[in-house]
């Protein structure tokens, strides 16, 4: 490698000795380098783009492009059926775009150079939302400080990738550690006083992650676990089916509870600290299941419960009449059981209309629901309200609009997936993207909910998933947040997947459009749809 370098001569490359371009300037270098015995490594473009790249330099259809060097009005060879539109010709299109990226790896060093800056604001995202491609290592330093939040979510250290990426997902542990910490330092000096880091990682990873955030910050993480990938990645054991979000909270900052739909589950606690579901009302079964349901662990909790004309009449006592029929605990074999409840405690639900009869089974047997001491807590306390009563003389009871909650620790939402509302999705919106291991960007737009920021970076943005989550939540709640993204081009990963789909998101049907039965979403106004089966 290092002797076809040194033969690297630009005459023969087809550049223009009179009109240096970056091409010779890079020839030059590596050619300098490789003499003073360093090593050194090409990463990342070819000094060719293809017309979709070009496309999208310029904000035109591709197909203008492939017109124009049909009519010869742009420069282009032919590799095959595919078109290369080399740099220099990019360069007399668009002097302001941003150019074609080389990046000269020195070992130890990373890459040089970060390229140009990108804008991105309409009327339909409101705010202003900026993009830098290059290595976050050296653009951070030329940002202003003051950010409310930042994401920061490393390749992760698989031992297995491209050795063609300055990110790739491959170090000795040494390296990692080095690399991570010193763009952690950088990342939390640009913080706001009171402001949040949110950190991202797999579980490979965590141990060390935790310990240089403890070097960085000096702030014990609050640690929550997020289910992403519903069927999981196979590996011998256990599927792996989450990562975890590591929350730092600076200064005076703290999650700030938020409406929760009913895809949260029992994840909630309401500011008053009622225990209770984040989204839904919960109905729990009166049958005690389990191993400690034997009618001896609780003969109090043994009694027959009447029913007559489709609802409860009685609790416990005789047969209040001939036509009701006693509904005793007994489990799916027919079995004797014990109920949840003594009989005076379900006695006082049922007067209050707190208890009612489920759908009975082709079996024949008809369960008992009741409303829990934390429901039932809510309920008075006014964070759950009534509509009415239904045939069987019990509440229907809903949840009041404005009940704020906090999640806890264990996040296991359908809409975080990863693969529907992370990859999928991103397809939808770029249908040419290579891109494959994008987030969910409700999950990314359920922590900013949580958090009152309004400058968010993002130090590691790949496909763009945190901007794009930004833009939503002020076309949901008409705020003006502004993001801060920064990606490298590997792969092309930028201009041919975070532009355009930021692009896209600047446009609310487009960014808001079609997946699988409705790309909808858990934002305030929206509606969610059933989690698949």
């Amino acid at each position: 490698m290092n002797e076809e370098l040194m033969r690297l001569n630009p005459e023969e490359l087809g550049l223009d000795v009179e009109n240096p371009t970056w091409e010779q300037q890079l020839v030059a270098a590596v050619r300098t380098s490789l003499r003073q015995g360093q090593q050194v490594s090409l990463v990342q473009e070819e000094g060719q783009f293809s017309p979709q790249q070009v496309a999208e330099l310029l904000g035109v259809h591709r197909a203008t492009i492939s017109r124009k060097i049909a009519a010869g009005e742009i420069r282009a060879t032919k590799a095959g059926a595919h078109h290369r539109i080399p740099v220099s010709e990019v360069h007399r299109l668009q002097q302001k775009a941003a150019p074609a990226k080389a990046y000269l790896e020195d070992r130890g060093r990373g890459p040089a150079q970060p390229t140009v800056l990108k804008e991105h604001s309409s009327a339909q995202s409101r705010g202003r939302h900026i993009t830098y491609c290059g290595d976050n290592a050296e653009i951070m330093p030329r940002l202003t400080p003051g950010f409310d939040a930042a994401f920061f979510d490393p390749p992760y250290n698989t031992k297995r990738g491209s050795e063609r990426h300055s990110y790739r997902n491959r170090f000795t542990a040494d390296e990692w550690t080095a690399q991570t910490k010193h763009r952690l330092e950088l990342t939390w000096s640009l913080l706001a006083e009171d402001a949040v880091l949110i950190v991202t990682i797999d579980e490979r990873s965590l141990g060390q992650m935790l310990a240089i955030v403890a070097e960085v910050t000096n702030i014990p993480p609050q640690i929550v676990s997020v289910r992403t990938l519903r069927s999981g990645t196979y590996r011998p054991g256990f599927r792996r089916t989450g990562e975890f979000y590591l929350f730092i909270h600076k200064g005076a900052m703290s999650p700030t509870p938020q409406p929760l739909g009913p895809e949260w589950g029992l994840t909630g606690r309401t500011p008053t600290g009622l225990a209770s579901t984040a989204g839904a009302v919960r109905w729990n079964p009166l049958f005690r299941s389990g191993a400690d349901n034997a009618p001896e662990s609780a003969p109090g909790c043994v009694y027959p419960v009447w029913i007559a004309q489709g609802r409860i009449v009685q609790v416990d006592g005789p047969r209040p009449h001939p036509e009701a029929e006693g509904i005793w605990p007994t489990n799916g074999q027919g079995r004797p059981g014990r109920w949840r409840l003594r009989p005076e405690k379900a006695t006082a639900l049922h007067a209050r209309g707190l208890m009612k009869l489920g759908r009975t089974s082709p079996r024949g047997r008809t369960p008992i629901y009741y409303l829990p001491a934390g429901q039932v807590a809510a309920f008075d306390a006014g964070f759950i309200v009534s509509e009415g009563l239904d045939d069987q003389g019990a509440h229907q009871l809903r949840l009041t609009k404005d009940r704020a909650v906090l999640p806890g620790t264990v996040w296991d939402v359908w809409t975080h997936d990863y693969g529907i509302f992370g990859s999928q999705l991103l397809r939808k919106l770029v249908p040419d993207t290579g891109f494959t291991h994008a987030k969910s960007v409700y999950a990314v737009a359920d922590v900013l909910r949580m958090v009152p920021a309004r400058r968010v970076l993002d130090v590691y943005a790949g496909s763009g998933t945190t901007a794009h989550a930004v833009m939503m939540l002020n076309q949901a709640d008409g705020g003006s947040r502004e993001s801060v993204s920064i990606s490298l081009d590997e792969g092309g990963e930028y201009h041919r997947t975070l532009v355009p789909r930021l692009k896209a998101a600047t446009t609310v049907p487009l960014a808001y459009r079609g997946i699988l039965e409705g790309y909808t979403g858990v934002l305030p106004g929206t509606v969610v749809p059933d989690p698949p089966l």
